[in-house]
């Protein structure tokens, strides 16, 4: 089987990060890969895991691919293209893919992308409809993708919907969502975390030492913060748990989202300055060490369509470290057992999630309880081979006539 990954952007974006697991996965089983993103090659210095398959960066001459990059792609002779979000970039190439070559489509959504849309762009229908307009072209070959071109174009992702074989969703929620949508298969597709990479015997990142925090107890965030990932809650949080408890410190990193200056203002404003680090962003083989020497991890998240169709990246890492989580209902949490795999707040109130993160730093016999329970989730859903296995299947329902490659020496048997 021949599979092409068309990726958002590069692999700075926790979601690519995803779809690059399981191209490594799916390749070490035995089939073809070629990987396909916009943005840096460079990005893949901050994966631990080198590809065993080709990677191709995205470039187009105005509406169409440049002729190195089709001609790389027709000698590939790919079976199945995978569009990992049906936005403007992966949903354009994936449309001309197939029609040069062939290949059957299959659309991953991680997120709901009418959501996202509306969130960036106003409802004014003259300025969506020009949107969609200037955003069926591209710039001249060698020139930057402008900012815009990052979101999805109407037109474009209802054309690859209407051409897709196939659906993968990130969570159930989520497939039911798109079910009503459309009468086409679409498969709830958990992301697979690296079991062994993300353990609960990783050694912690020097992070206290670096930030001035030994003898603090340590509330970790990992991962971007933008406007819908609802961090005021927890930082509003934070600012009660620390009234009592000024031992307490929140460590976030990631990358901001045009948020940070409204970040910085709320931290001054809640008078919490001495006990929240913004680190920055880490890359991806790092992040292991840097949840490792947390003694909290949590998520907080808003009860709204956007979070009921999620699933953060930031949780199948953090079950898989075998850590204490506070993770809010909305969305996912709904998946895991409550007081056994996680902590759950079940309201958008900040006093609530405070309440939450006092008592697991103050009940260690809790804390143990619910990181052996949350390991034993991530095995249970997020298993990267089990769930490449399950893509495999996914991808040869599509294409029924192509047999399974034989797996790579030291693969999966079963």
């Amino acid at each position: 089987m021949n599979v092409v990954f068309v990726a958002y952007e590069d692999l700075r974006g926790a979601g690519v990060i995803h779809a690059y697991n399981f191209a490594c996965e799916i390749a070490r089983m035995g089939d073809r890969v070629l990987f396909l993103m916009p943005g840096l090659r460079e990005s893949v210095g901050v994966m631990d895991r080198a590809p065993g398959f080709e990677i191709g960066i995205l470039r187009f001459d105005h509406a169409i691919l440049v002729p190195s990059l089709r001609a790389r792609i027709a000698a590939f002779s790919p079976d199945i293209v995978h569009v990992w979000t049906p936005r403007n970039i992966p949903a354009r190439a994936a449309l001309e893919i197939r029609l040069r070559t062939g290949a059957r489509i299959v659309i991953h959504y991680e997120d709901d992308e009418e959501f996202v849309y509306n969130q960036q762009f106003p409802p004014d229908p003259l300025f969506r409809a020009r949107y969609t307009i200037k955003t069926l072209g591209f710039p001249r070959p060698g020139e930057p993708h402008p900012h815009l071109w990052f979101w999805k174009n109407p037109l474009i992702s209802a054309l690859a919907n209407r051409a897709a074989a196939s659906f993968t969703a990130l969570s159930p929620a989520l497939r039911d969502s798109l079910a009503a949508r459309w009468s086409k298969r679409i498969d709830v597709l958990y992301p697979g975390v690296d079991l062994d990479k993300f353990h609960p015997g990783a050694a912690p990142a020097p992070v206290r030492e670096r930030f001035g925090l030994s003898g603090r107890k340590l509330v970790v965030y990992s991962g971007s913060v933008a406007l819908y990932h609802d961090f005021d809650i927890l930082l509003r949080a934070i600012a009660i748990v620390v009234r009592k408890d000024p031992s307490v410190c929140l460590l976030q990193f990631g990358r901001f989202a045009w948020t940070e200056e409204r970040t910085q203002a709320l931290i001054n404003e809640l008078g919490i300055r001495d006990h929240v680090v913004l680190g920055g962003e880490v890359p991806h083989r790092e992040i292991p060490a840097h949840l490792a020497a947390a003694d909290v991890l949590v998520h907080p998240a808003r009860f709204n369509d956007f979070n009921t169709y999620r699933l953060p990246s930031k949780i199948p890492e953090y079950l898989a470290m075998g850590k204490p989580a506070v993770i809010s209902q909305a969305g996912i949490g709904a998946e895991f057992r409550d007081r056994v795999e996680v902590l759950k707040t079940r309201t958008e109130d900040p006093a609530e999630l405070a309440g939450k993160i006092t008592e697991l730093l103050g009940d260690e016999a809790l804390r143990d309880a619910l990181g052996k329970g949350a390991r034993l989730a991530a095995e249970r859903l997020f298993n990267l081979e089990a769930n490449a296995l399950q893509l495999r299947g996914i991808y040869r329902s599509v294409c029924p006539g192509k047999k399974p490659a034989a797996p790579a020496r030291g693969g999966p048997t079963r």
